[in-house]
């Protein structure tokens, strides 16, 4: 991987909103708008689940390059997150008691929508963490710096890939 950006952002009720903005300023520098609505939304439901069920700081990290996009979201609390649908299976009756209930759907919605999504643990905590395909015409796909080799400063990401932080601009 080519380009990383961290935020830190304390448990609040503001968080999700920042990570959004966030999450589409990196975007918009890496030339990826094409998947911004995509990416917001994802990263909103899981930094949303950080503040509400961690309630410790959360560490929002993007990266691309190779031909994907992958976003983490961290936080300090060891429990796995526990998905209540999971991609394939059927959702519940409509006259379920919480079919309606406004909250409970976030990692439903990141299983549906992402590429490929999981869980790292970590010492301190854990990662949920999920990755898109870039637009297939995107200029920079095959321009990573890092390509004949992983340096010894690279950084691994949630679903095990390196990241290493190149100085913008991509030309």
């Amino acid at each position: 991987m080519c380009r990383n950006a961290a935020l830190t952002l304390p448990p609040t009720a503001i968080a999700a909103r920042e990570g959004r903005t966030f999450a589409t300023d990196q975007l918009a520098e890496w030339e990826l708008l094409v998947a911004a609505d995509t990416v917001r939304l994802l990263t909103s439901e899981l930094v949303t689940n950080a503040a509400r069920h961690a309630r410790t700081d959360i560490e929002l990290t993007l990266a691309v390059a190779e031909g994907s996009i992958e976003v983490g979201v961290a936080d300090h609390e060891p429990r796995p997150p526990r998905p209540r649908h999971r991609r394939g299976t059927p959702l519940p009756p409509i006259e379920t008691p919480n079919w309606v209930s406004e909250a409970g759907r976030g990692l439903l919605i990141v299983d549906v929508l992402a590429d490929e999504w999981g869980v790292e643990e970590r010492r301190n905590g854990k990662q949920v963490w999920f990755r898109l395909d870039t637009h297939p015409g995107w200029p920079y796909l095959t321009q990573c710096g890092c390509a004949g080799g992983i340096p010894a400063e690279a950084r691994r990401l949630g679903s095990g890939r390196q990241v290493v932080a190149l100085p913008p601009p991509w030309r």
